[in-house]
């Protein structure tokens, strides 16, 4: 996984296979744990963290960890990020993870498939329901942490090689 790749999950099927199954999650309102890889939602997730996606046709509102499914992208992965806005007049929801400068393409509602609802990391389950309504608390923490590393990048830099 190279540094900065977007949160996606790790598909073991073909693309048109997992689309047959997250379809049928769907379909059955089924709940699954998946797991996830790369940086974009850290600190709230993390590479190799379980996160239970709810697959319902439920609306979705802002500050919801959601399993999109990209229209725009030719990667085949579905992305784990956080809403910033649904339009329901356009039918388009704009995500974006918490380790991210910029949102996310529009996507059309249709590509939610589902909402991340907890998650599980060494074995600890933690709900992320709390979370839905602080996207802009985590961006706040985000930035005074790389003003701190403008600030003192040697200091920073040096501390995280001695760990």
């Amino acid at each position: 996984q190279r540094r900065g790749a977007a949160m996606s999950v790790t598909p073991s099927l073909s693309r048109a296979h997992l689309a047959a199954v997250i379809h049928s999650w769907q379909m059955h309102g089924r709940a699954q744990w998946l797991t996830v890889r790369g940086d974009s939602m850290w600190p709230l997730l993390r590479a190799g963290d379980a996160v239970l996606i709810c697959f319902s046709h439920a609306p979705v509102r802002p500050g919801d960890v959601a399993l999109i499914w990209p229209q725009s992208t030719g990667s085949g992965r579905p992305l784990l990020h956080r809403i910033v806005h649904v339009d329901t007049v356009a039918a388009t929801v704009i995500s974006q993870g918490d380790n991210r400068r910029r949102p996310d393409a529009p996507q059309p509602l249709a590509a939610v498939c589902g909402v991340g609802v907890a998650r599980r990391r060494h074995g600890k389950v933690t709900q992320l329901a709390g979370a839905r309504c602080r996207p802009t608390r985590v961006n706040r923490w985000l930035q005074r942490g790389r003003r701190a590393v403008k600030l003192f990048p040697s200091t920073i830099r040096g501390a995280r090689s001695n760990v």
